[in-house]
């Protein structure tokens, strides 16, 4: 009985050390680098103080305490976070070559979804981004920005026919309207009365 309980001790010591060391293995990945942060903790990195402190909270209270750039873990894995303006600036515009893959959202993998461009990687994404950037030409945004203005000022008017003193306005129900309106006009080259009648098709079946 005793050799039995000393052996699953061991075991039960091996698991815990094994565990441990796991998944702590790139706790030290930016203390080498002399970059600051929280300190995580095993298995789940610095996600648990998002279940007490709100996302901007957290982050704000972050960058206060260390500084424009910090590190933080998900799990194990190693989340750079920059608050430089210019750093981003460089990133995102200087050395976009370097950095233009995105994060993946999921490892999960459809035929839909593979298609979107920010879930694309490398080459696949250069083809996809070579494909659409005619679409976002100068002269194609502006006219675009006309219909989003157009449907801008439809939908002021129709809120403030409704925002009267004693009367609560549901704005999450505009502004899908709004949305709705706008992705009809760009995208469809169709018009609705998302303002005027609740029952339009494309806004009820867009919600």
């Amino acid at each position: 009985m005793d050799d039995s309980w000393f052996m699953w001790s061991i075991v039960c010591l091996g698991l815990l050390y094994w565990f441990v060391k796991y998944f702590t293995r790139n706790f030290g990945f930016f203390t080498k680098q002399g970059i600051g942060g929280p300190r995580p903790l095993p298995g789940v990195g610095n996600l648990w103080e998002m279940y007490f402190t709100s996302m901007p909270d957290l982050e704000l209270q972050r960058y206060k305490k260390y500084g424009k750039i910090y590190g933080v873990f998900e799990g194990n894995k190693p989340i750079l976070r920059i608050g430089d303006p210019e750093l981003v600036k460089q990133i995102m515009v200087k050395d976009f070559h370097v950095y233009q893959t995105r994060r993946p959202g999921s490892n999960a993998r459809h035929p839909v979804t593979d298609l979107i461009i920010s879930q694309s990687r490398e080459d696949e994404w250069r083809r996809m981004r070579t494909m659409s950037t005619p679409s976002f030409s100068t002269a194609k945004l502006r006219r675009v920005c006309e219909l989003m203005n157009r449907s801008l000022d439809q939908f002021v008017d129709a809120v403030r026919t409704k925002a009267l003193p004693e009367r609560v306005v549901d704005m999450k129900w505009w502004y899908a309207c709004y949305a709705m309106d706008v992705i009809a006009n760009c995208i469809f080259g169709a018009t609705t009365q998302a303002y005027t009648d609740p029952n339009d098709p494309m806004v009820v079946n867009g919600r």
